[in-house]
């Protein structure tokens, strides 16, 4: 993912309905012109939505500023829309590129009839 100076990346997942034990897992790492560091979240569709208006994310997962990272969220049970995203707001010149590895995993449930 390239970031533009004072700007974000992001890439949209969904659960399906009926997941159990949910989460997300995987690596990060960022690279820019003068400074390497990004903060990522994983967060989900409400919470994005607040989070573009300038609101502190209510995040599954957090990075802080760093330049890399490990990504281990648990998500809730069920079916939902979330967000893994990548924060280069607070850099007012340096863009930056991001290259991430992340997988989603999770059991299905499905019932006897």
């Amino acid at each position: 993912v390239d970031i533009k100076a004072r700007s974000f990346g992001f890439y949209r997942f969904t659960v399906p309905r009926g997941a159990t034990n949910v989460g997300v897992s995987g690596q990060f790492s960022a690279t820019g012109e003068r400074e390497d560091n990004v903060e990522m979240y994983v967060v989900a569709d409400a919470a994005f939505v607040s989070w573009q208006y300038g609101y502190a994310p209510d995040a599954y997962y957090s990075s802080g500023r760093v330049s890399q990272g490990k990504i281990d969220a648990d998500l809730p049970s069920g079916a939902g829309a979330y967000y893994l995203v990548f924060n280069n707001k607070f850099s007012p010149r340096a863009a930056k590129t991001v290259q991430a590895s992340v997988t989603l995993h999770y059991q299905n449930w499905w019932p006897l009839r």
